[in-house]
């Protein structure tokens, strides 16, 4: 899971017009910040993007985006190999191995983040 989160000040008096454009520009700096989190595990693909905008007592506006990211790495060449080889009914045995490999890898890098 990542979370980004930006607070800015809001002046409705002097953004009585363009506030579109305001909040897009807003939108793609807490867009930017969350692949500048992710950098370094690429590649991946964030999906399940959630956005939510809240306006603050004290005039502030707080735009909190959230995703989970998926890893896209490759199989190991000898993985690959050992699934070409074995029969169907030992394949499955293979995927589910691979499978549980994936879930633990993707718990540690959850566990990291947070």
């Amino acid at each position: 899971l990542v979370m980004s989160m930006l607070r800015v000040k809001w002046n409705p008096t002097s953004r009585a017009t363009r506030s579109n454009h305001y909040f897009s520009s807003l939108f793609q700096e807490l867009f930017a910040k969350i692949c500048a989190d992710v950098q370094h595990m690429v590649p991946v693909s964030i999906c399940g993007l959630r956005t939510q905008v809240n306006i603050t007592p004290d005039d502030m506006i707080e735009l909190i985006c959230m995703g989970k990211i998926v890893l896209e790495r490759r199989l190991d060449n000898d993985v690959t190999n050992q699934i070409e080889n074995e029969s169907d009914t030992d394949s499955s045995d293979v995927e589910q191995r691979l499978r549980y490999d994936e879930d633990s890898a993707q718990r540690k890098l959850l566990e990291d983040t947070q």
